[in-house]
């Protein structure tokens, strides 16, 4: 189990940092492979979650049909594929045993524990960046420590990390409850000290609390393992908080004191698994003989966290600030006139930013006052919903007490939390990533709204956005995956993907009624479910290469472990109808992929000779059917060049389908192509089109405005602006304009004209 998590562990670095295509087309010939060999045991083991989830993967691979992107599709199908193959060979492949589904759980638990690993020590010593640094493009993730909050993991996410450390933890739980022998105990316990120190160091406050809840869930299910579980995540928890404490300050350390956190890291592993071998088997025997004392003990803690979260949010004191070091603090003053009091020695400056509703969704603030710390005043605005008063000190200083002329204090150092705890928390009720959040939100129903039943695709999110959004933003998803489902996939999508969850669900509930040989498993797998279930509220995690398998893992154990193993008629048949929906999906897609591949090789092997390189695209546009918008935009913009009769046809046809394509980059390429074909009135055409799918984007107006610019100042060409057959052209370039004025008024930031868009317009207002 260890070294198949280990050579998996890198294939899904593999696929985060890009090159997924030859590992997808192996995850495809595979599974059919798979489905011929082993493909008779989905009979025994098809339930109703098992049969949504192929369907929901027929719904989705047919979607490639309308898709907007290709592009975008095929990289997010691939992640999909790639996980199926992993559900296929757990519900096919693992035999309905104790020990094998033991085996499964393993490997999931260190998989966990290396991305534990890994993450820590990248964002410190970096033992391993020579082997990360072999997988292509990874080196563009950033795997560093965010300054004073979290860390951010070899995802360059915090909270996908989080996400999968949280399912791994509670699968490792089971292990420790099954372990019958002192070396599967330590194994069990190094996992889980891994994982959980590497959970709280990334920090991601929705993980946090979705995982309180699934932990809340694991001990109310436990039934009489009540006491051993909480006795096992007692020892994992309270030395992981304290070395966690320790290592904080250290990731930001310099020369060799930024070892201590993979040190610390060690250090809690050795204490857990002295924990479970040692004092664990004594602390069980004293709860079995006290059986009343477990709820005792859960109530005691209970309180004792209440008053200590309590107590970490009021117990502060006077904060030691370092050379160059900086922090910010949080208050929620009413508008009007303010001074701040700050009692420091040593050398302080003070920066004050508010931040309005608009503010904390644009990630954007307003300067209320910057400059030492002697003199600090400043206005608040009314429609100020949080302002931040950032110390900074370039020769270090002592800050004992800091408050506002109203009386409000501002709290400094939190003394019973670690560091990180204190500044994350920091605006937690104007939460900029919740709040944005709202927004994504609003948006994908847009989406989902314009294509309820069958869904906008794979990607499409991504593609489209720009077209439906009240401010500029980037992001490929919208934070939400149910919502995600809905626009991509339709009520049908949603239908299928509901399916799932729900059914696994009721797997569990049915289950639950059977004391079988996985009645320690249950409460794991029902709170991996939540975990998934609700995080996928809140983050991208369900649309990620790195989670999609352990969640599609947890979904496969729950159908191997407690679908009923009947035959009958109706099995039968949906038997035959899902096996070959499966073996089709993977059988078409490995196809599709291989030309798709085949395509980009023969255009990149053939870019020195102008006439074999559009025999090249012609090809790549006639076989490959995900990337072929980008095949044609390369045919036209460089056919101005090129220009030969043979492929002119190609070329025009490829120009008229990419104009009604909604794109986010495809149209500044049709511009640039019908300028140089003097063909005018098109390329305003291109120009409306574009801004049609894309109208808050601020750069894109800019630099569609700059073709027309360049031709108007620094063409070499004859100014196509001037005299009677510039007046379209003339016209058309105003009406854009107009165009940005009009959306301006929708907006709730209007789009700004650069210097050179100004002058453009200048200059044709002049003619």
């Amino acid at each position: 189990a260890a070294v198949i998590a280990f050579i998996y562990t890198y294939i899904s670095l593999i696929v985060l940092a890009g090159s997924f295509k030859v590992i997808t087309l192996i995850a495809c010939l595979s599974g059919a492979v798979l489905l011929i060999a082993a493909g008779g045991k989905l009979k025994q083991r098809l339930s109703v979650p098992v049969a949504a989830m192929i369907a929901y993967m027929l719904i989705v691979a047919v979607s490639a049909i309308w898709a907007s992107a290709g592009k975008f599709f095929i990289r997010e199908y691939s992640k999909l594929l790639i996980a199926f193959l992993i559900y296929l060979y757990i519900l096919l492949c693992i035999k309905k045993s104790e020990k094998a589904v033991r085996s499964v759980v393993s490997g999931l638990s260190v998989v966990s524990a290396l991305y534990a690993i890994l993450s820590v020590d990248m964002a410190t010593i970096k033992i391993s960046k020579f082997l990360l640094y072999l997988i292509p493009e990874y080196y563009l993730i950033d795997t560093s420590f965010e300054t004073g909050t979290r860390l951010t993991g070899i995802f360059g996410n915090g909270n996908m990390l989080a996400g999968i450390l949280a399912i791994g933890i509670l699968l490792t739980i089971y292990l420790l409850e099954t372990a019958d022998t002192k070396p599967k105990k330590a194994f069990a316990a190094v996992c889980i000290s891994l994982s959980a120190y590497t959970f709280l160091l990334a920090f991601s406050m929705g993980a946090s609390g979705f995982f309180a809840l699934s932990v809340v869930l694991y001990l109310i299910f436990a039934g009489s393992r009540r006491g051993s579980v909480l006795l096992h995540m007692l020892f994992a928890a309270v030395p992981t908080f304290i070395f966690v404490f320790i290592a904080f300050g250290y990731f930001e350390a310099e020369g060799s004191a930024r070892i201590i956190p993979s040190v610390c890291m060690l250090l809690n592993a050795l204490v857990c698994v002295g924990l479970e071998l040692f004092e664990y088997p004594r602390a069980s025997m004293l709860l079995e003989r006290r059986k009343k004392i477990v709820w005792q003990l859960i109530i005691a803690l209970v309180v004792l966290l209440v008053v200590y979260a309590v107590s970490a949010l009021l117990v502060t004191g006077a904060y030691e600030l370092p050379a160059g070091g900086s922090f910010n603090r949080a208050v929620y003053p009413k508008d009007g006139e303010y001074t701040l009091d700050v009692n420091y020695t040593g050398s302080l400056n003070i920066d004050v930013v508010s931040q309005n509703d608009y503010d904390v969704m644009k990630h954007t603030s307003s300067t209320l006052y910057s400059g030492p710390a002697d003199s600090v005043s400043f206005t608040v605005p009314e429609d100020s919903r949080v302002v931040y008063i950032g110390f900074n000190s370039p020769e270090g200083a002592h800050i004992e007490q800091a408050s506002l002329s109203d009386g409000t204090p501002v709290k400094l150092k939190y003394k019973l939390l670690p560091g990180f705890i204190a500044n994350r928390m920091q605006g937690l009720f104007a939460n900029e990533n919740m709040i944005q959040r709202t927004v994504f939100f609003a948006d994908g129903m847009k989406l989902f709204r314009e294509k309820p039943m069958l869904g906008n695709g794979l990607g499409s999110f991504e593609s489209l956005i720009c077209g439906y959004q009240d401010f500029y933003y980037q992001t490929k998803y919208v934070h939400n995956h149910y919502i995600q489902v809905l626009l991509d996939n339709g009520i049908l999508g949603f239908i299928a993907y509901a399916a799932v969850l729900l059914g696994s669900l009721f797997l569990l509930i049915r289950g639950k009624k059977k004391e079988g040989e996985f009645s320690l498993l249950w409460p794991s797998l029902l709170t991996c479910l939540v975990m998934i279930g609700f995080h996928s509220f809140m983050e991208v995690v369900m649309s990620t290469s790195v989670y999609l398998p352990f969640a599609l893992g947890v979904f496969a154990l729950i159908a191997l472990c407690y679908g009923v193993e009947k035959q009958n008629k109706v099995k039968t048949v949906a038997d035959q109808i899902g096996r070959w929906t499966s073996f089709a999906i993977m059988s078409v897609y490995a196809v599709l992929i291989s030309l798709n591949m085949y395509a980009n090789h023969i255009v990149k092997s053939n870019t020195n000779n102008l006439n074999n390189f559009y025999k090249a695209l012609s090809t790549a546009i006639s076989i490959d059917c995900f990337e072929y918008q980008d095949a044609s935009l390369s045919a036209v913009i460089n056919y101005p060049s090129y220009q030969s009769p043979l492929y002119k046809g190609m070329v025009n046809s490829c120009a008229e389908k990419l104009l009604n394509t909604p794109s986010n980059s495809i149209h500044l390429g049709l511009i640039e192509y019908y300028m140089e074909m003097g063909q005018y009135e098109k390329a305003i055409e291109a120009a409306e089109k574009g801004v049609s799918f894309n109208y808050s984007n601020p750069q894109l107006w800019n630099s569609y405005f700059h073709i027309f610019y360049n031709y108007t100042f620094t063409a070499e060409n004859e100014n196509p602006f001037l005299g009677e057959e510039g007046a379209l052209l003339r016209n058309g370039v105003k009406g854009l304009y107009d165009l940005m004025l009009d959306y301006n008024t929708k907006l709730w930031e209007p789009i700004v004209p650069d210097e050179n868009t100004q002058a453009l317009i200048s200059y044709i207002n002049g003619l």
